[in-house]
């Protein structure tokens, strides 16, 4: 063999290790492309499914948030709406008692105190309501007039019935009735 062959041949086998280092580089690097595409994918795959997780949760804490201040702002409306509602109701009430149809209405609590405990039961009246009752028989001063701001009070001879018809009762009672009618008018419980 001459130094031509040896030389040509030693060229082939280049050309094969180049052409076989060349087709191994290329499988190794579609192998690695391939390889990172799918982690890219998988990567990407699972930040989105995580996104996606973080805003359901984040729209679920605002969602919540947001619901819990929507109450807050109307309980907190619907409080002020009956203390405007109590606050006029208090109003009335204070003017009513110079009223005439007070007067009236005193006249009839003594009349129906009479009529259900007996002709002979202790009616109690404050001085005021005194003044306006005038003669009526079998009312008396009540002593103790702290709480006491009108109407009156009525005990049977026995001690065994008593009527409050003082205004105090009647008025917590109409207050209890308003602020219902109020808070349903307005969409309260």
């Amino acid at each position: 063999m001459g130094l031509e062959s040896i030389l040509s041949e030693i060229e082939n086998n280049r050309k094969e290790r180049i052409d076989a280092l060349r087709q191994e580089y290329d499988k190794k690097t579609g192998e690695l492309v391939i390889s990172t595409e799918k982690q890219i994918n998988t990567i990407r795959a699972e930040s989105e499914a995580m996104l996606a997780r973080q805003l359901e949760e984040a729209r679920s804490r605002y969602s919540t948030a947001l619901e819990i201040e929507e109450r807050r702002i109307l309980k907190e409306r619907k409080d002020h709406l009956i203390s405007e509602a109590l606050l006029l109701f208090d109003e009335l009430a204070t003017s009513f008692y110079k009223t005439k149809e007070y007067k009236k209405i005193l006249a009839s609590m003594v009349k129906s105190a009479k009529e259900l405990l007996g002709k002979d039961c202790k009616i109690f009246a404050s001085e005021s309501d005194l003044e306006s009752l005038g003669e009526a028989k079998g009312v008396h001063k009540l002593q103790k007039a702290s709480r006491f701001t009108g109407g009156i009070f009525a005990v049977s001879s026995d001690g065994k019935k008593e009527l409050d018809l003082t205004m105090d009762t009647i008025m917590e009672s109409i207050k209890e009735n308003l602020i219902a009618e109020v808070a349903a008018r307005i969409g309260g419980e």
